[in-house]
């Protein structure tokens, strides 16, 4: 039981930091493909 719990609190840390990093990706990668997006709809 203790070793449960000494193992969940790291374990959520690192999943809300892959998470986080996950979200950051994706909205780094949408924000690159709306900013090019945007002169060949212009065009």
């Amino acid at each position: 039981m203790s070793l449960m719990v000494t193992f969940s609190y790291p374990a959520s840390s690192i999943i809300r930091f892959v998470e986080a990093r996950i979200l950051a990706t994706f909205s780094s990668l949408f924000l690159t493909y709306f900013l090019s997006a945007i002169p060949d709809s212009r065009n």
